[in-house]
């Protein structure tokens, strides 16, 4: 029984894409798939340094794991990326939609930029690698999953300035419902994560009253951590989740009932 619980986590043989991979909640997510076997590329466009140290870090624990440089708001960079994982590793069995960016603007002063900048790498990026990967799962034949990361956010409002990024991750969720429900004849499911708060040093340096005020509000009285995500992300690309498809699970420590 315990031999059969763990096959249900094996990855061994199985290539995940995770974008946004090289550090924090990426970072986590990536750390988690390599431990479960699969071959893992960590997509990043600004953090070198980082994805070529976790990578070295997954091929001394006997993982594969391959960096490489994509913008996911260019498309052919994205298809670019898709065809270096083939080349690579043979196939592609996952993708982990998790590159993302958060900006603070009240309504009155946000930028036709900004508003553009946010909503071009959470959802039209996604949706780009969504595309390019499903089409290389269909090509395949034997299905696939895809995991979008997207926020509470998504269904509960930040603390003020973040309604464009709200809308975006609330696009994510949508995205997310109808790409399960059209992929769903070829075996592909996609599923979401919602995460809360995620614990940083840098939200600690940044943004401390928020931390605190967001910790002591959340029943479990802690935040998250990168971990949190690749655990579920793990359980959303595992056979353990089977028959889930079109959801998007919040993770959360319980914030949302507050």
């Amino acid at each position: 029984m315990r031999d059969e619980v763990c096959s249900l986590f094996d990855l061994s043989g199985q290539v995940a894409i995770v974008t946004g991979g090289a550090v924090n909640i990426g970072r986590g997510i990536v750390r988690k798939l390599a431990a479960a076997g699969a071959d893992v590329v960590i997509a990043y466009n600004c953090s070198a340094a980082p994805a070529e140290e976790l990578a070295a870090e997954i091929d001394g624990q006997d993982g594969r794991a391959l960096p490489v440089c994509v913008d996911v708001r260019n498309e052919g960079q994205v298809r670019d990326m898709v065809q270096t994982t083939v080349r690579h590793f043979g196939r592609i069995d996952m993708l982990v939609n998790n590159a993302g960016i958060f900006t603070v603007s009240p309504q009155g002063e946000l930028s036709v930029e900004d508003w553009d900048a946010v909503f071009d790498t959470n959802l039209k990026g996604l949706f780009f690698c969504s595309r390019a990967a499903a089409a290389q799962m269909v090509a395949q034949g034997d299905g696939g999953r895809i995991v979008n990361i997207a926020s509470t956010n998504a269904v509960h409002p930040g603390f003020g300035g973040t309604a464009h990024y709200d809308a975006s991750k609330g696009g994510v969720v949508a995205y997310t419902k109808s790409l399960a429900a059209e992929l769903a004849p070829h075996r592909i499911r996609v599923n979401a994560v919602g995460p809360g708060l995620i614990d940083s040093p840098g939200l600690r340096s940044n943004a401390l009253e928020l931390a605190q005020m967001v910790e002591e509000r959340t029943p479990l009285k802690r935040l998250g951590t990168p971990d949190d995500i690749g655990n579920c992300v793990l359980f959303l690309a595992s056979r353990a989740s089977d028959w889930i498809t079109g959801q998007t699970l919040f993770v959360e420590g319980g914030y949302l009932l507050t």
